[in-house]
């Protein structure tokens, strides 16, 4: 029994180091909350996506459920345990209350193909 064990661990072994090298995408934070905001601003923020993969990650297109909401990628490529900065600006042109955009990063891990991201603000009129 003990020999059988020990035989299916060394094949187990095998098999996970065997496995092709994949990137790993996790995103620092998900979502963003501006707070309350005046009309005709442009708020930006910094998400920071990381490759906590062995194998290099791949990103974009970018795409936003608006055209009040823009994105700008630091690097396309990311090594193995490197990050790079994703640039949110969000447009509060003439919203009035909640507001909340999306945006879709395109990536080659396969456990996370679309990465969204979300940026919110509550758009108060000026007193």
């Amino acid at each position: 029994m003990r020999r059988r064990a020990a035989l299916l661990l060394a094949l187990w072994a095998g098999a996970v180091s065997a496995a092709e090298p994949a990137p790993r995408v996790v995103v620092e934070p998900e979502r963003f909350d501006f707070g309350a905001a005046l009309p005709g601003r442009t708020l930006s923020t910094q998400f920071t996506i990381r490759n906590h993969g062995d194998a290099e990650l791949v990103l974009g297109p970018i795409a936003s459920d608006c055209s009040c909401t823009a994105a700008l990628l630091g690097s396309h490529r990311v090594a193995p345990g490197g990050s790079t900065a994703l640039r949110v600006s969000l447009e509060t042109r003439k919203s009035k209350g909640p507001v909340e955009r999306k945006v879709v990063v395109a990536t080659n891990d396969e456990r996370r193909p679309r990465l969204e991201l979300k940026v919110a603000a509550d758009v108060k009129p000026a007193r």
